[in-house]
């Protein structure tokens, strides 16, 4: 392959996942699936490859290898290569909308896992009555995720919960009639958090998704309690700080004698996307699955698009049951005060289901499918800004967290550039966001709604020096905590 035609590719490739559709099609070019292929004992063994490209391993990568088996993820299906999409690079860099249409068909896996889910959506009925149970009662409900699901609480939060309940509340007739059914600070009653918190969003902070403990000192510090809704969202099903978090949960109601497993599961939720058999060798999960106090939803689809990309067809799956929880949650608590006429004026449809709405994800497959052509245009085109050493920037306001998430997935994803700061003296990243604002703060609130959340070093300092015992983690959480005020 000429070096014109892999620079084509590659920028095409990266184009992708800007549409905000992630299209990620490039990964292909960087080796698809090796961490799959390579068992780890042989990796650590391989002294003569090793050599032969003149590395030496680091103490940390060999102590890895050798004595953390509980966080290598290779047996699990999210980590898999999918069958549908074995040649992707290749074709994307032939074709862009044979690469798009490729892409999207892994996404039947997700209609296919809906519709079954939609059959039996007993779960989903349960955690939206929960959360009307909780609005009305005074109570909190807590999203929780790390990496890609730790946007996807952030997005629940700041761009449907927040938007949606504002839109209400500017309706002075609407407010009237629903009086104390709507509390006045109802959009502060959903939190969207993330291992990190606000600031894990635009940067890495290394150290924090492999401790129980941060999730755990998180629920403490946004005030979470027995009686809130806590629902946990991890892909994999194995991610330590979620699993910290659900487990930190679920001790709340362990504390109080006469609480029973019954009471606490209508409260507590996991959510992740591997089969259970392949998730019982690590302990970490295993303690959450045997924990019948805890509501299990397993929305297992199969392998993603690009392989261990859990951000495409497991994240997916996930943004779009909890939305429509969300969605039913929020139908249950203004039904009862609004006329047909005023929920439709909303855009609630009074048929509606939690099922009915899983089967619509079929609709929204096919219109994506439909519109190959026009997202293939898009995708030559920013590729072409690429392939000629410029850059693309996208500007949002309503959308910008959706616009956003979409693009900073790249960087981990391509191995490119992370998004620049203001303070770049010069543009490295291939892409950047902006939106109106004057100041930093004024940028915070633009993209979630609210100021800036952080962690304080206050309250996590003391643990993570004193209850971290691995030296590596401990050390790359503490550097981590210093950038995540």
């Amino acid at each position: 392959m000429s070096t014109d035609r892999r620079a084509r590719g590659t920028a095409a490739r990266a184009a992708m996942l800007g549409l905000g559709i992630l299209a990620a099609a490039t990964v292909l070019s960087s080796g698809q699936g090796l961490r799959a292929q390579t068992p780890p004992q042989e990796a650590a063994t391989a002294g003569g490859l090793l050599r032969l490209l003149g590395i030496t391993p680091s103490a940390e990568s060999v102590d890895y290898v050798m004595n953390k088996t509980q966080f290598q993820l290779h047996t699990l299906l999210t980590e898999q290569r999918h069958p549908k999409t074995w040649d992707l690079g290749d074709r994307v860099a032939r074709d862009a909308a044979a690469g798009l249409r490729m892409l999207f068909a892994v996404d039947e896996d997700v209609k296919a896992r809906l519709d079954a889910l939609a059959a039996s959506p007993e779960a989903l009925e349960q955690a939206a009555a929960a959360i009307e149970e909780a609005i009305r009662g005074g109570r909190k409900v807590y999203v929780y995720g790390c990496g890609a699901t730790g946007r996807l609480a952030k997005q629940m939060e700041s761009s449907f919960w927040r938007p949606f309940w504002r839109s209400v509340r500017s309706d002075a007739t609407l407010v009237k009639k629903l009086g104390p059914a709507v509390p006045a600070d109802i959009e502060d009653r959903l939190i969207g958090e993330m291992t990190g918190a606000d600031r894990a969003l635009i940067s890495s902070l290394e150290g924090f998704e492999d401790l129980q403990l941060i999730g755990r000192l998180q629920l403490r510090d946004r005030g979470i309690a027995k009686g809130d809704v806590v629902i946990c969202v991890t892909e994999g099903g194995e991610t330590s700080s979620v699993i910290g978090t659900i487990l930190g949960a679920h001790d709340a109601w362990k504390s109080e004698s006469g609480t029973s497993p019954a009471e606490s599961r209508k409260a507590l939720y996991f959510v992740y996307n591997n089969p259970d058999d392949l998730l019982r060798p690590f302990l970490r999960s295993r303690s959450v699955l045997d924990e019948p106090g805890i509501t299990r939803i397993n929305l297992t689809t199969g392998p993603q698009a690009i392989t261990g990309s859990t951000r495409m067809q497991a994240t997916t799956s996930e943004t779009y049951v909890i939305g429509a929880v969300l969605e039913a949650a929020a139908s249950r608590l203004l039904r009862r005060e609004l006329s047909g006429k005023e929920m439709a004026r909303l855009g609630f449809d009074g048929k509606m289901t939690i099922a009915g709405r899983l089967r619509e994800f079929g609709g929204l497959v096919e219109s994506l499918k439909a519109a190959v052509p026009d997202l293939a245009r898009l995708t030559e085109l920013e590729s072409a800004a690429y392939s000629g050493s410029r850059f693309s920037t996208y500007f949002a306001e309503s959308g910008l967290i959706t616009v956003f998430i979409d693009g900073t997935e790249r960087s981990p994803t391509f191995r490119l550039y992370p998004l620049d700061t203001v303070k770049e003296p010069a543009r490295k990243c291939w892409f950047q966001v902006a939106t109106a604002a004057s100041t930093a703060a004024e940028a915070w609130q633009a993209f979630l709604g609210r100021p800036f959340r952080g962690l304080d070093p206050a309250l996590y300092r003391k643990p993570f020096e004193t209850e971290v015992e691995d030296p590596y983690l401990r050390r790359a959480a503490l550097a981590s905590l210093a950038r995540a005020g």
